[in-house]
């Protein structure tokens, strides 16, 4: 019985240590590097649905942007405090408490450690969120996620043009105030 138990240890570590490792090639989860920039395009692989094309900025430990510009524009925005999600089209911004929806979104990885990305990503993974998620370095400048979402339907996302250290302007972390914000409770 005392075989199996360390066996069926060394079998959850290893499987979390693979997750985290994998993890490392984003890059974003060294200790010395505190904040970047990066773009991203996700594609649906099954789903004729056209490609989300944008950028992502984090500044750790509490601000993160995600920009979107292809096939509508919008921001969300991320400042410790709450969320903010603006439809630039509609010329609206959502505001959300931070702890309500932070687990809704999956960039929020940007603003952690290793371990915790990881962690996070297993939780999302046994809640039946995400399942098959791959992570893989192509070229030098270039990383590749591949997933399948909660409906069957595999994605896969295209980090590239990865800036580390970008010294990110407070004001970028800031909801573009000339949108009507409504304050979801």
């Amino acid at each position: 019985m005392l075989n199996k138990s360390i066996f069926l240890s060394l079998l959850f570590f290893a499987k979390l240590g693979f997750c985290c490792d994998s993890l490392q090639v984003i890059n974003a989860f060294n200790k010395d590097i505190k904040e970047g920039v990066m773009r991203y395009e996700q594609s649906f692989l099954k789903e004729n649905r056209e490609n989300i094309i944008g950028q992502i900025f984090y500044s750790q430990p509490s601000k993160l942007k995600v920009t979107t510009e292809k096939p509508f524009k919008s921001e969300l925005i991320v400042n410790g405090e709450f969320i903010y999600r603006t439809d630039i089209e509609l010329n609206e911004t959502l505001r959300y408490e931070y702890e309500k929806i932070k687990n809704q979104i999956p960039a929020m990885i940007f603003l952690t450690d290793r371990e915790k990305a990881c962690s996070l990503l297993r939780e999302q993974e046994n809640q039946g969120f995400i399942s098959d998620f791959k992570i893989s370095q192509k070229g030098n400048a270039q990383v590749e996620i591949n997933y399948v979402d909660q409906f069957s339907n595999p994605s896969r996302i295209i980090l590239s043009n990865i800036t580390h250290k970008a010294q990110n302007k407070e004001r970028i972390f800031e909801y573009n105030k000339s949108t009507d914000l409504v304050i979801m409770e």
